[in-house]
């Protein structure tokens, strides 16, 4: 191994050891996050029935429907989460997020919110453009 290739793999490697706790550590805080923001009206598990649901007249997006969540880019969910339903033509009981979570907290958002279809998302593009 020439001592470029040397280098440059053991900067990888500590690039991914520091990288991925705190990968580990977004997650973490965005389970949370949803849990005490979302839950009340998506639901613990994502399936649109949180105790806050039972009086909104336009039931909230059930996550665990696979099929309609693989048709709702990143960009069209990150858009409802920061800027809220009524800005995007959705139910304007959906709160805008943007001035209480930053953009890297939203994009954990977004992916602890599709990881309720973890495993049915063969083919879906989940590259999420920076603005």
């Amino acid at each position: 191994m020439t001592r470029s290739a040397y280098f440059y793999s053991t900067a990888a490697l500590a690039i991914g050891l520091i990288l991925s706790p705190l990968s580990f550590v977004r997650a973490e805080e965005a389970a949370q996050n949803y849990q005490m923001f979302c839950a009340v009206c998506h639901g613990t598990t994502g399936s649109g029935d949180g105790p806050g649901a039972v009086t909104l007249p336009i039931k909230p997006r059930n996550f665990t429907d696979c099929d309609r969540m693989r048709r709702v880019s990143d960009e069209e969910a990150l858009n409802v989460i920061r800027n809220g339903g009524a800005a995007t033509k959705l139910s304007p009981d959906m709160p805008a997020w943007k001035d209480s979570f930053s953009i890297e907290e939203t994009r954990a958002l977004l992916q602890y919110v599709q990881s309720f279809c973890k495993g049915d998302q063969v083919g879906r593009i989940t590259q999420i453009r920076k603005p």
